[in-house]
This record gives C-alpha cells, sequence and structure tokens, in this order.
C-alpha cells in the first residue's frame, strides 16, 4: 500500500508505504504526484516512510524503476524513514 502524508509543509510531499507494494498502488498514487509535479512546474521535494513494507512485487519494480527515471530530473531532494 502507499499513501499520501497530509499535513506536510508547503513544497514538500510525503508518501508512506507498508505492506507489498504493487503496481494499482503506483498508478493511484504515484502517478497522480508526479502529474501533479509536472503540471505546477516544480520541483519534487519528498519524503517516504517505510512501515511495516513487505516487499514488492515484479510489475511494481519495473514501474518504479521507469517513473524514477522519467522524474529524475524534478526531484530537489529526499528524505526516506523507515523501521528497517
Amino acid at each position: 500500500m502507499i499513501e499520501r502524508i497530509k499535513g506536510l509543509p508547503d513544497g514538500i510531499d510525503g508518501v508512506r508505504c507498508a505492506g507489498k507494494l504493487t503496481r494499482e498502488d503506483y498508478d493511484a498514487v504515484i502517478v497522480p504526484l508526479l502529474d501533479e509535479v509536472e503540471r505546477e512546474h516544480r520541483g519534487l521535494r519528498c519524503v517516504v516512510e517505510m512501515d511495516g513494507f513487505d516487499g514488492i512485487t515484479p510489475d511494481a519494480a519495473f514501474e518504479d524503476l521507469r517513473l524514477g527515471w522519467q522524474a529524475m530530473g524534478s526531484f530537489e531532494g529526499c528524505a526516506v524513514v523507515s523501521d528497517m
């Protein structure tokens, strides 16, 4: 599961990842987030919280790589917080 984190300071986007990540998670949360960043012509500053992460399906891993490559120029910073 991937969900947006609400209540962060302006200019910071956050996502929380838990359980096993699927392609549908990326389609429902990450794709709209990246579309928003592109539409608003702004950089991506994000925090990723991983709590109870249980892996990623093969098609989700491919989507992660594809979207990451596509969004590489938008990244201004990223922090990952994990229970691992």
